[in-house]
């Protein structure tokens, strides 16, 4: 009888350590399938101040010519557009500290783009700041889906290049940053933009110009209804250009050649209108 027992004790401590195991290995599974997304790929973490981790924010602040226009001219009003995304949550407020240079483009003031958001802003010579806060009797959730946020307008002051970037640092909000419901961070990526103040000429398919205190002489090689082909040339270097157009009369890009940045608007009949600015401010 004493012999049975230990049998039966031996065997039910086998099962016991087989039930364990198995346990230990399904709390790995779900661990596994819980930190991959529905692709398979790993999920990217990070760990709080207490060690546990959080998905990393993919929420997103951007900023970009109202107009479409790249380059302006010296005493022209200069509008940004800050859009954001945030990544599909609930965004309660947001944050834009956004860096540049005020003595090219001088901030003159902020527009809030969202309707059940309260807005404020200050600005110093070198950032401009604009925070939003959802309104306290607004019943609707703000999914941020690049959504128009606020409009700064400055004034192009004198020519050169200006670079305006967010100031901001992953997994600090000291500075810009997207809240949502849930009281977390919901920015991890920021987008700037490169805003130019030069001059502008008019060209035709007729006849090449030399561009004003420059050497450069561009040509209008051709012109279709997608885009425009410029010849860009500085003593025996020629480069071609092709601008393509956007949605309105602007082209959609940027070319530089020669240390200058171009842009080009649709024109009358076989003309364009060119802009041109330096491509880096020189100090």
């Amino acid at each position: 009888m004493i012999e049975e027992l230990k049998e039966h004790k031996s065997l039910l401590i086998a099962l016991l350590v087989a039930l364990l195991i198995a346990a230990v290995g399904i709390t790995m599974l779900q661990k596994k399938s819980v930190d991959k997304n529905a692709d398979g790929t790993p999920k990217k973490v990070e760990k709080n101040n207490d060690g546990s981790k959080n998905i990393v924010a993919k929420g997103m602040l951007s900023i970009e010519p109202t107009s479409g226009r790249f380059i302006y001219e010296v005493g022209e009003t200069v509008g940004m557009l800050v859009r954001g995304s945030s990544d599909g949550q609930d965004a309660v407020g947001f944050d834009a500290a956004v860096k540049v240079n005020q003595s090219l483009l001088v901030f003159s003031k902020a527009e809030s783009k969202l309707a059940n958001f309260d807005t404020f802003h200050n600005a110093n010579p070198d950032r401009v700041y604009v925070g939003g806060i959802r309104k306290l009797d607004s019943k609707t959730a703000s999914i941020f889906d690049s959504a128009e946020l606020t409009e700064l307008t400055f004034k192009a002051r004198k020519e050169g290049h200006a670079r305006l970037d967010f100031i901001f640092k992953p997994g600090e909000t000291t500075d810009s940053n997207i809240v949502l419901t849930s009281s977390k961070d919901g920015l991890g990526e920021v987008k700037g933009a490169d805003i130019y103040v030069g001059k502008k000429v008019n060209l035709t398919t007729t006849s090449a110009l030399i561009l004003p205190s420059t050497n450069i002489k561009v040509t209008l090689k051709a012109l279709t209804t997608e885009s425009a082909q410029l010849d860009i040339a500085l003593g025996e270097k020629s480069e071609p250009k092709k601008f393509t157009w956007g949605s309105g009369t602007l082209s959609k890009n940027v070319e530089t050649s020669s240390g200058f940045a171009f842009q080009v608007e649709k024109g009358n009949a076989n003309a364009v209108v060119v802009y041109y600015a330096l491509e880096k401010t020189l100090n």
